[in-house]
Parts: structure tokens; C-alpha cells; sequence
């Protein structure tokens, strides 16, 4: 994959390859020759020559950013931000050296095509005391990267998460990426890495592990480190411990057993524990410390 281009897209000047080698190009989406180049980003397609899109964002017909043509890419900032999907653009922090991707447990109503992520979810709930709390992370940091989901029992937020974690190889292919998921979320994060072994994860925090069918416990080879927090209250969901897939020696796995919590409040309740030992290796005091640590109540 060629990654160096002009802004917005168009090729270095005197810049030869093969381009049957390399079928896609600029943010490692397919090329359309016949149309001029144009690309295709599943709901639009661009133009790089015009450095627009070829129709409305839906985004902006909601008037979610007056400010913006709604013909736009990246914000008009395609330096510093990328557009998934010819909707809204994901900001890429410079140097972004870790990416923490949080999935939240099961919403009364499931998020839609294109409002996975929480902040574009209308039925999203949220609390400064749960997950969300990991948003902080980014705080003078601007090396790490914190994007919160909102977890779905089909492919919606699993793909979104997928092509995240690609946008990222692209910038920093030695980055880490931790996961962290409550519930149908830690469902979600589970199902991801099983299905594509090719993303590397560093760390993968469980949180009571649930789902409406099979709730997927095992962990493959993929992941270097999971931590599972769960509980074990008589008629609540979640109470899952994983284990090593079969055949992978590769992973390291702690249970935490947290007292005194629910499912509905583990999340908050190992939410701090989470931050800080994520925030040590943000930090760089312990780059890469062993599973597990302190929480509220464990046995």
C-alpha cells in the first residue's frame, strides 16, 4: 500500500509504481479508473482532483456541522483527519502512539448504521462514573487516542471498530491498542479479534462478559494480555471467565472477581482501576506490566 500523497489525495509528482500491486490508494480505499479515479467510501465517492465528495453527507443534512460544506472531506483538515466512509471524518491525533477503543454494554435501543460511536448515538446513555471516564485519558496527552462505542448484537459496530483499528496500522502500524468492553461490548471485542487475527491487541480488558445468544469467552493468540473483571450474583447476566483458546499459549489471562457490584455496575466500579493502569502505560512508568492490579472488592 503506498501511504506518502499530496493532501486530499493525489499522487507525489514522479512517483512510480505498479499499480495492479497496489489496488488501493489514498486512506486504503479502491480506485475507480473508469471514473477518473474517483473512490469509493461506501456512502459517497470521491473525487481527489476536486477534493470533494459527489453528494450530500448525511451528517450535514442533520446539521450536525453547519460550518462544513456538506460536500466536504475530512473537514477540510485531510492532514490531520481522514474520512472513514464519506460520512462524518475521524480526527487521527499527530503521532498517535496508543488508541484505546471502549465498547459500552447493551443499550435499550441498538445504535444505527453510521451512530455507533457514543457521541453520535442519540440512545446512548452515559456517566462520568463508568467507562466513559476513559475519555480523560486524552487529557495533555496527545499521543493516545480514546474512541467510546456503543456495542450491537450484528456486525454495525464491530465493522466500525475493524476500520478504525485499519486507519490506525496506516498511521502508526507499531502503535498499541487496548480494548476495553462491558458487557454485549466485551461480547463485541471478543468476536473482533477471533474473526480477524490480524489485529494485534496489547491489552484486552473484559468486563462481565455478556451476550443475548453464546457469550464468547475464549480468547485467541492475537491478544497479548486479558484482563477479566466479573461477577457472580445468582440470576444476574455475565459471571464469565475466559480461558485461553485452544492451542493459543500466546496470551496472558487474569479473572478478577469483583464483590459487591452488579452487572449493571461493574463497569463503574473498575472503571478508575482501568484508567490508571492504563494511564501508566500512556505514561510510559511501566510500559508493559503484567495483567490485573488492584480493584474495588475483589476476592
Amino acid at each position: 500500500m503506498i501511504l506518502d500523497y499530496y493532501p486530499f489525495g493525489s499522487y507525489l509528482t514522479n512517483r512510480n509504481f505498479n499499480r495492479n500491486e497496489y489496488p488501493n490508494s489514498f486512506n486504503g480505499k479502491r480506485e475507480d479508473n473508469e471514473l477518473f479515479g474517483w473512490q469509493d467510501y461506501g456512502f459517497r465517492n470521491y473525487m481527489k482532483a476536486a477534493r470533494r465528495f459527489d453528494r450530500h453527507d448525511e451528517l450535514f443534512i442533520n446539521k450536525k456541522y453547519p460550518e462544513l460544506s456538506p460536500f466536504q472531506f475530512a473537514g477540510n483538515s485531510p492532514i490531520l483527519a481522514i474520512d472513514v466512509d464519506g460520512l462524518e471524518p475521524e480526527a487521527i491525533n499527530e503521532g498517535v502512539e496508543v488508541l484505546v477503543i471502549v465498547v459500552h454494554g447493551k443499550e435499550a435501543n441498538p445504535p444505527k448504521t453510521n451512530q455507533t460511536q457514543v457521541k453520535n448515538n442519540p440512545a446512548a446513555t452515559s456517566s462520568k462514573n463508568d467507562l466513559n471516564i476513559l475519555s480523560d485519558l486524552e487529557k495533555n496527552q496527545p499521543f493516545i487516542q480514546v474512541v467510546q462505542y456503543s456495542s450491537s448484537e450484528g456486525t454495525v459496530t464491530k465493522d466500525d471498530i475493524k476500520q478504525t483499528i485499519k486507519n490506525l496500522n496506516s498511521i502508526n502500524p507499531n502503535a498499541k491498542l487496548i480494548l476495553v468492553g462491558h458487557s454485549l461490548g466485551a461480547d463485541n471485542l471478543v468476536e473482533l479479534v477471533k474473526e480477524n487475527p490480524e489485529i494485534k491487541v496489547d491489552r484486552l480488558y473484559t468486563i462481565d462478559i455478556s451476550s443475548p445468544g453464546w457469550d464468547d469467552s475464549d480468547i485467541p493468540s492475537n491478544v497479548n494480555f486479558n484482563i477479566n473483571y466479573y461477577q457472580s450474583n445468582f440470576g444476574e447476566a455475565g459471571g464469565e471467565e475466559t480461558s485461553a483458546q485452544f492451542g493459543n499459549e500466546n496470551s496472558v489471562i487474569e479473572n478478577i472477581k469483583v464483590k459487591n457490584t452488579s452487572h449493571r455496575t461493574i463497569d463503574s466500579d473498575v472503571s478508575g482501576t482501568i484508567f490508571n493502569q492504563i494511564k501508566n502505560i500512556v505514561e510510559k512508568k511501566n510500559p508493559a506490566p503484567p495483567p490485573g492490579g488492584s480493584a474495588p472488592s475483589q476476592d
